[in-house]
């Protein structure tokens, strides 16, 4: 990812014709996403919410009230401006765009002079108006401070969080492929991935999967803790009981009844 040096805003803003009233109004064609800088990922729930918003901005355009966030950068003598905030929007206004929206600049409010690329990054988390990040995007971000030097405390600190929150993040992130893999596709949440990371280590991912194979059979899109726990249910004990009473220990039908209904109801 490339490092930025602060740039010139009016300078830019200039540069691209840009208008100005309360809000800086960019053309859409001088907006610029940093590679690499997003978090999001590239989920089904992600792609859903991408075109709800363009739906949303064909029919109603894009609300001046909910701004991009941006950051004026200067690149080989040229002042760019890079969406920092608001990336789902402007995929979003792209789409509308080519379905026929006839939008051609966007709201842009930019980061004050001194905003550094930590500074930048944290406001993923914390100044994001739009749809939260997911656990594990917000492990993303943990990981990204973690690089730039910062220690769990401070990470923690500057989002938020307590210090076992973002060990338990960074944890996740660092995560076998499978493990990750299956938090990224919603086949088990990223907190149940967490706990069954600290449970089984390395042997996570297996039972992981294993869980989420047992789910899929009862018609389940997300294996839970039931699904991923060996300890089986009071209930699963009493119907394995019943079934060896009734082949052991030969009694009245009536007796049998009695007996299953007073299990059930012990059970429920």
């Amino acid at each position: 990812m490339i490092e930025l040096t602060a740039g010139n805003v009016k300078s830019a803003m200039r540069d691209v014709s840009a208008g100005s009233s309360d809000l800086w109004k960019v053309p859409l064609e001088d907006l610029h996403v940093i590679d690499g800088f997003n978090v999001r990922v590239g989920t089904s729930e992600h792609r859903e919410h991408v075109e709800a918003l363009a739906k949303s901005i064909s029919e109603n355009g894009f609300y001046q009230s909910k701004p991009l966030a941006g950051y004026v950068a200067l690149v080989s003598g040229k002042q760019v401006i890079y969406v920092t905030d608001g990336h789902c929007r402007l995929e979003a206004t792209r789409k509308a765009i080519e379905r026929g929206a006839d939008i051609k600049v966007l709201p842009v409010v930019v980061s004050p002079k001194g905003t550094s690329m930590e500074d930048l990054t944290v406001a993923l988390v914390i100044s994001n108006n739009g749809k939260p990040l997911s656990l594990y995007e917000t492990g993303l971000v943990c990981k990204r401070l973690v690089g730039y030097g910062w220690d769990e405390k401070e990470v923690a600190k500057r989002l938020g969080m307590q210090p076992p929150r973002v060990a338990d993040l960074l944890d996740l992130v660092a995560a076998p492929k499978e493990v990750r893999s299956l938090v990224i596709s919603g086949a088990v949440s990223a907190s149940q991935a967490i706990e069954t990371l600290k449970k089984h280590g390395e042997n996570a991912g297996a039972k992981l999967k294993a869980g989420v194979d047992k789910a899929e059979k009862s018609g389940k899109k997300k294996a839970t803790k039931k699904h991923i726990d060996d300890k089986p249910t009071c209930r699963a004990v009493v119907k394995e009981l019943l079934a060896w009473a009734k082949v052991q220990v030969s009694m009245p039908d009536s007796t049998m009844e009695q007996i299953v209904k007073m299990a059930r109801e012990a059970s429920a």
